[in-house]
């Protein structure tokens, strides 16, 4: 039953985020030739404003989520109508925050744009403001969807969705050309979404539509409250170091150099997208392990994760080494890519980034986020002093230089720590033994794939496709080949027989 709702959870994630990425794709190129850069950079710059005004939200969701999965896994609907009340009345007063908020920046809108403001540049304003605060009403209730391990349904509601939006908005920009009707159809679909999960929730759980009832003992309320103002803490760091690089690029560097490197990231960000959707269908499983199964249970799964994580970090890292500049030289011209140093800080950077997800993901469903709440400002320090200074010394590779050593000096060491002392209660000795064994083990691997890669030359489409089936192919084979004997790769063998044989049913009976 497990396995079932892991490969329905893992398939409807990967079909919705290749869906959105096609459905933007196709949609960001019918804006483009017909509106122009210009209302481009306008969407682009109060989308990212009103994504900073969203930090009101306090990282509030993801607490009340943890909170859910064990008396969801318990069946104790009292508690989750007591959580579910909180979180709507809670999420209302964030849309009230962020409307005032979004209100007073209106003022200082001119200063942010070096030309071209008018009352038609406030009234997308106004447009991108609305769109944002309606998509914390009745948000709440998919929360439930998550933590009875149900994401897939949330994602077939937002694929059909983003579909028909995609659908209409290009042919209003078509026929239109108006900004103001594509606007309108982005509030729409962030209505019409969450009224539909809204119902369908709804029906799906009738025990808890209940008006009043419910009850929270204080002092877990409190336990919420201090989660939030931690988890605010990590949402702040997070935010900034994945920000800053652009902006240091930009000041230092100039905007051309900001521009390659953007494309270059943006490669990254889909990889970092899918495996981000996979994992989060993985997380709603160790919700429910932890709410279930005994302590020798959860630190067996999490050295199956951690090796699962290790292995499709370290194989995506390798790819990006050997095919992102070829890449970018065919997509944009030989003159808009890096060189090797750069191309490599990048692969170790997303490495170093994904081998931390696994760590993260068992110790916020801990709910232990209280614990590290200095540590993201002191990432996001270290991030922007290194990178303001290296970017003088050696340009590009410094500032992804600086994210590199935010991370080593910090979460790379900080998040296991908080883990295994107030989550497994072991010495965080024995994550540092797992950690150097795979580390060794998948560097020899990576070196010998690369060297393999390297002896196929990357020219046109099909040198390219031929390269990456090369890394493909190789670092499986030599995965299977170290670790064949290793207790959890066997585990993960054994898993993946299992999701096949459950795939294989489900298409014999359709």
């Amino acid at each position: 039953m497990r396995a079932e709702r892991f490969v329905r959870n893992s398939l409807g994630a990967v079909i919705r985020q290749t869906t959105g990425l096609a459905c933007n794709f196709i949609c960001r190129t019918a804006f483009i030739y017909t509106l122009g850069m210009e209302y481009l950079g306008v969407s682009g710059l109060f989308s990212n404003v009103l994504a900073v005004l969203s930090l009101a939200e306090l990282g509030l969701g993801s607490v009340l989520q943890y909170s859910m999965y064990k008396p969801m896994a318990e069946k104790d609907e009292e508690k989750l109508l007591a959580l579910l009340l909180l979180y709507r009345k809670a999420y209302r007063v964030i849309a009230c925050v962020i409307t005032g908020a979004g209100l007073a920046l209106i003022p200082f809108l001119p200063l942010l744009m070096k030309e071209g403001y008018s009352e038609e540049i406030l009234l997308y304003y106004l447009l991108y403001l609305i769109q944002t605060v309606s998509s914390y009403f009745l948000v709440y209730k998919q929360s439930l969807l998550m933590a009875d391990q149900k994401i897939y349904v949330t994602a077939l509601y937002q694929m059909v969705v983003q579909i028909c939006k995609c659908c209409i908005q290009v042919m209003l920009l078509l026929l239109t050309r108006d900004f103001l009707l594509y606007l309108l159809t982005d509030i729409c679909a962030v209505v019409v979404k969450n009224l539909l999960l809204a119902r369908k929730t709804d029906r799906m759980y009738p025990s808890l539509r209940k008006k009043g009832g419910g009850f929270l003992p204080p002092g877990e309320k409190k336990s919420i409250y201090r989660n939030v103002y931690a988890m605010f803490y990590h949402r702040v760091g997070l935010r900034v170091v994945s920000s800053t690089d652009n902006i240091v690029i930009a000041s230092r560097l100039g905007l051309i150099t900001e521009a390659v490197y953007d494309n270059h990231f943006l490669i990254l960000n889909v990889a970092t997208s899918f495996l981000e959707y996979i994992l989060t269908a993985a997380q709603t499983e160790v919700g429910n392990i932890l709410a279930v199964e005994d302590s020798e249970t959860v630190y067996r799964t999490f050295r199956r994760f951690y090796l699962a994580g290790f292995w499709l970090y370290s194989f995506c890292g390798v790819c990006f080494a050997v095919l992102l500049s070829p890449f970018m030289a065919l997509w944009v011209g030989q003159d808009a890519t890096f060189g090797w140093q750069v191309t490599g800080l990048l692969a170790i950077q997303f490495f170093l980034f994904g081998v931390r997800r696994v760590p993260v993901i068992f110790k916020e469903t801990m709910g232990l986020v209280w614990q590290d709440r200095r540590k993201p400002l002191a990432e996001a320090a270290i991030n922007l002093g290194v990178s303001i200074w290296l970017a003088g010394k050696i340009g590009v590779a410094g500032v992804v230089a600086g994210t590199i050593v935010s991370m080593v000096s910090t979460s790379l060491w900080v998040e296991p720590y908080v883990l295994y002392r107030d989550g497994f209660h072991r010495p965080v000795r024995e994550f540092w033994k797992l950690f150097v064994s795979y580390f060794l083990a998948f560097a020899g691997i990576s070196g010998i794939v690369l060297f393999l890669c390297m002896c196929v030359p990357a020219m046109g489409w099909a040198g390219l496709f031929l390269r990456g089936m090369t890394a493909f192919v190789a670092f499986q084979l030599l995965t299977a080949a170290v670790f064949w004997h290793n207790r959890q790769f066997q585990e993960l063998y054994e898993l993946g027989k299992m999701l096949a044989a459950v795939i294989c049913r489900k298409e014999k009976k359709e």
